[in-house]
This record gives structure tokens, C-alpha cells and sequence, in this order.
């Protein structure tokens, strides 16, 4: 559910890049926990290639009758090793479950993790259904982490005739009830972004001239058709599209490539912008930066804003390591860069509505068994 737009200045380091985070709560454990996923390593190792691909109670009680679900998010990929770190929340909700007198008193929770979806749309869809195939009956499919994912399961789990939710799949074209009839989600889609970067850019920057400079992922295209009509729009206060530039990959779920970042800098410095909003993830950006530092010192005239800031917390630690530039270098071409994202609410009272324990004692409980 999507709380009031309040929004508020973040600024990590005090100089790497300035973040405005709607504030958002989410019955997602995961978001709520604002778990590093990237740095984490597999609660039960080696990622779910060798051992039983099941999570049940680690203490059952009582004779209950047992219900499964299949549980699905990326071992590798282009976000990594997501459902490696969340084996362990898995097994804690799984436990909570079990210890409950009124969520599912009479039944016992059981979860069969899917095959590898690598954030592919037709590895999702093989990984469904042979999860759904194998094993006992499910009534649901947790996942997954991708939102192409989510919507390639779609015909799948019409077919079976089983429910699927997820906590992490919030591209907007998931919100048609129609075509989604059986998705649930757990976070809130990304049209919240858009808007507050539209005010940040008219109202704040009062900037009315934008390049725009998308990544080639089906995630990062939705958000960046939902600003394209958004300028379109509001075209009476004289918005002008000056170009959009896509980050091609040379191979799905493969990391840019320099010259693929060389070439998009060029243009940006030849057509003179002054004002670029973009939708990149961590890798594209870092090289973007760096193949703009490349080419003299254009990047200090140009302002950018990124719709799409849902980095890792670790993102600059692990992403400069694969560019062609220092770390100085990458601080200061990406100095005022404007961010927005949902940010996790984990320093409130709040309690976790199963296990009535706080958020920070959960993730304690997280960190204890994984780091």
C-alpha cells in the first residue's frame, strides 16, 4: 500500500548523489527487513543446487494438514543471487507460521523452491512449471523477484489455477486486474517514482528541455514510457524532448560493456544537454559515469535525475570495481545526481504483524544466521 508522498532529502556520504525517497510501507518482508541482498551469501549453500529443494517447520507441532507453496526468485542473473539470501527469511516466516494459533492453526506451511528463474521471462516460465509439476500440489506461487518474471507466470498460473504474490515485482503494467487477475503484490509499482522525480524536475530544477537515457530492460522501459507520457501530458508548460537514448546490452542478463557506455556519452556530449533523466541500473550508471568522465569535462554542465534508484546499499563498493575509472573519479562525475526511490521504514515502532517481534529484531534474527 502506498503511504502519504512525504519525501525527504538522503544524502549518503554528503556528496555521492542526492536521494528523494517516498516513504512506503510494505507488507513485503524483505523491503521491510531493507535486506543487502547482493552481499549475501546462501543460508543453505550451495544456492539450492544440491540439497532438497524444500524449506518445511524446523519444529512442527501437532498433527496439521500440510499445504505447499512454491516459492521462485533469481539464484544468478542480472540481480544475483536473490533467492540464495532469502532462503533464510523464508525459513523464518515458515517457523512464525507454524508457531501462530490463528494464522493456519490447522495446517503446516511447506515450501518447494522453483528452479533457477536467472530474471529471464522464459526461465521463470520453465521454472514454474516444472515447480508445480514436481512434488506435492500448491496452492500459490511466491514470486518472482523480476518483474518480466511476474508477467510471464501470468498464463502459468491461470493454467494450474494457483494464486501468486510477490514482494519485489512493481512494474506498473502488473497492475491491470484484468490481464494479472491472480497476481498479488507485496510492494508498491514504480509510478510513485515517476511523479515525485516530475516534481523534483519542474518544480524544483524547473527544467522544461530533458534527454532521457534508459536501460535496455523491460523494467527500465515501462518507467521510462510512464515519463514519456507524463511530459506529454503536461505539454502546455512547454516540455521539450530533446532525445532518448537506450543502453543496449550485448547479451541479456550480461553487464554493459564499455563501448556500449562510450557511445551513449558521446551523443549526450554532442547534443549539448544540459538535463538528463534516467532509468539505469547500478552497473549502467557506473559506466555511463565513467565513459562520460572520458570525454573531457562535459559532465559538469548536465544535471541528472534517476527514476529508478532502487540500488543496493552497497552499490558503489561493488559496481566501481568493474569500471575503467577511480573511485574519485565516479564520485565526482556523479556528484548531484538526484535519486528517487521508496525508502524501507525499519527504524519505526513497528511490528511485524505475524511474529508481533519489531522489525529490527527480525533482522537481527537475519543477521545472525547469514552474515
Amino acid at each position: 500500500s502506498n503511504a502519504a508522498p512525504n519525501s525527504h532529502l538522503w544524502t549518503p556520504c554528503g556528496r555521492v548523489w542526492v536521494m528523494i525517497r517516498t516513504l512506503s510501507l510494505c507488507t513485503s518482508l524483505a523491503a521491510a527487513l531493507a535486506v543487502d541482498l547482493s552481499a549475501q551469501t546462501c543460508a543453505f549453500p550451495p544456492c539450492g543446487t544440491t540439497r532438497e529443494p524444500y524449506i518445511v517447520p524446523e519444529d512442527p507441532s501437532g498433527d496439521k494438514e500440510d499445504v505447499w507453496v512454491l516459492a521462485q526468485c533469481p539464484y544468478t542473473g542480472g540481480l544475483g543471487n536473490i533467492m540464495g539470501a532469502m532462503e533464510m527469511l523464508v525459513q523464518s516466516a515458515v517457523n512464525e507460521v507454524e508457531k501462530s494459533t490463528t494464522i493456519l492453526p490447522n495446517h503446516r506451511l511447506k515450501i518447494q523452491i522453483a528452479p533457477d528463474s536467472r530474471c529471464a521471462t522464459s526461465a521463470a516460465i520453465e521454472s514454474t512449471i516444472r515447480g508445480l509439476q514436481q512434488g506435492a500440489p500448491k496452492i500459490a506461487v511466491m514470486g518472482d523477484c523480476c518483474s518480466s518474471c511476474c508477467a510471464g507466470n501470468r498464463d502459468v498460473a491461470n493454467v494450474f489455477n494457483v494464486a501468486s504474490f510477490s514482494p519485489f515485482c512493481v512494474s506498473p503494467t502488473l497492475s491491470n486486474a484484468e490481464v494479472y487477475p491472480n497476481l498479488i503484490r507485496m510492494a508498491p509499482e514504480l509510478s510513485g517514482n515517476n511523479k515525485v522525480a516530475f516534481s523534483v524536475i519542474r518544480d524544483w530544477l524547473e527544467y522544461r528541455r530533458v534527454t532521457m537515457v534508459i536501460e535496455d530492460a523491460s523494467l527500465s522501459r515501462t518507467v521510462g514510457d510512464g515519463f514519456t507520457e507524463m511530459l506529454r501530458a503536461d505539454a502546455a508548460a512547454g516540455w521539450q524532448l530533446l532525445g532518448t537514448e537506450m543502453m543496449h546490452h550485448t547479451d541479456v542478463g550480461k553487464p554493459l560493456e564499455e563501448q556500449t557506455a562510450l557511445e551513449v556519452a558521446t551523443r549526450l556530449r554532442d547534443s549539448a544537454a544540459r538535463f538528463v533523466w534516467i532509468c539505469l541500473y547500478e552497473d549502467a550508471a557506473v559506466r555511463l559515469w565513467c565513459a562520460m568522465r572520458r570525454l573531457g569535462n562535459f559532465w559538469k554542465d548536465i544535471t541528472m535525475v534517476n527514476s529508478c534508484m532502487w540500488w543496493s546499499e552497497t552499490w558503489f563498493d561493488v559496481r566501481v570495481a568493474h569500471a575503467n575509472c577511480t573511485e574519485e573519479e565516479i564520485i565526482e562525475t556523479a556528484d548531484g545526481t538526484v535519486g528517487v526511490d521508496k525508502t524501507q521504514i525499519i527504524k519505526a515502532d513497528i511490528r511485524h504483524g505475524l511474529s508481533d517481534r519489531s522489525i529490527q529484531e527480525v533482522k537481527a534474527e537475519y543477521n545472525t544466521a547469514c552474515l
